[in-house]
C-alpha cells in the first residue's frame, strides 16, 4: 500500500491525527491496523505518532492521504509547541527523548478527555483534549469528561496502538479483558456533561476554544 489512497479526508480545524487517521481507514474500508502498517515504515515508524511524529511520517501520511502536510502537522500536539507545551529535546527517532519532555511537567498524560457534544456534533476528537492545561470546551460551555462511565478507564486507553480498534465510531472502543477482539461499546455522544458556569473563578479555569461556527464542517470524502 505504498500509493495514495482513493478517498482523501482532510482533518477537521482542532481534529486530533488519531481522529482523522481513523475516519480515513474508515472512509477507505481498511481497519485501522491496515492503516497503520503503510504508515510506520522508516527509522522513525510511528513513534510520538500523535504527539511530534517525524517529518517523514508526516509527508508519507500526507501523500497517503493527498492533503497538505500543514494539515497533518496541525491535527498533532506539536502543534501546540511553545506555548501550551514545551517540546524540547523530543526526537522521534529515540524512544527514550520524552523522558525530557514529561520531566518539565505539563505533559500529555495517556489517555484524553472528550467533550460528548462536540462528538455528537462532528465525529471529530480535538486534539487539545489532551493537554493537562485544559478544563473546559468553550463551545458547549461544559466540563471535559476524563473517563469512560462503563469501563471506569481513560478515553482511548488502548496501550499497543495510537488508533482504536473500532475505527471512527463514537463508541469508547477502549480494549476488554485479554481477548484482542472486545472493546468498550458505551456511546460517548449519550454521556451526560457538567456545565462550566460557576464550578471556578475565572483565574482558576482553564478553557480551550474549539472550532467555532464553519471551522468544523461536514466531513465528506472525495
Amino acid at each position: 500500500m505504498t500509493a495514495a489512497l482513493p478517498v482523501s479526508v482532510t482533518p477537521n480545524p482542532g481534529e486530533s491525527i488519531e481522529s482523522w487517521l481513523e475516519h480515513l481507514a474508515d472512509a477507505n474500508g481498511l481497519t485501522t491496523a491496515q492503516l497503520l502498517a503503510a504508515t510506520g515504515r522508516g527509522r522513525a515508524g510511528n513513534r510520538y505518532l500523535t504527539l511530534a511524529p517525524s517529518p517523514e511520517t508526516i509527508t508519507r501520511l500526507a501523500d497517503l492521504a493527498r492533503v497538505d502536510e500543514r494539515d497533518v502537522y496541525a491535527a498533532t500536539l506539536a502543534a501546540f509547541d511553545g506555548t501550551a507545551l514545551d517540546l524540547t529535546g523530543l526526537d522521534p527517532a529515540d524512544r527514550h527523548s520524552y523522558r525530557q519532555v514529561a520531566a518539565r511537567g505539563w505533559a500529555p498524560a495517556h489517555g484524553t478527555q472528550i467533550c460528548p457534544t462536540c462528538l455528537a456534533d462532528d465525529d471529530a476528537w480535538r486534539s487539545a483534549w489532551r493537554l493537562l492545561i485544559v478544563t473546559t470546551c468553550t463551545q458547549h460551555q461544559s466540563l471535559l469528561v476524563a473517563r469512560c462511565p462503563s469501563c471506569r478507564r481513560p478515553f482511548r486507553d488502548q496501550r499497543h496502538s495510537h488508533l482504536r480498534r473500532v475505527g471512527a465510531a463514537t463508541v469508547c472502543g477502549n480494549p476488554l479483558g485479554a481477548g484482542p477482539t472486545k472493546q468498550c461499546q458505551h456511546n460517548l455522544t449519550t454521556i451526560l456533561t457538567t456545565p462550566a458556569q460557576g464550578r471556578s473563578r475565572p483565574s482558576e479555569t482553564r478553557r480551550y476554544r474549539p472550532c467555532r461556527t464553519g471551522g468544523c464542517r461536514p466531513r465528506t470524502g472525495r
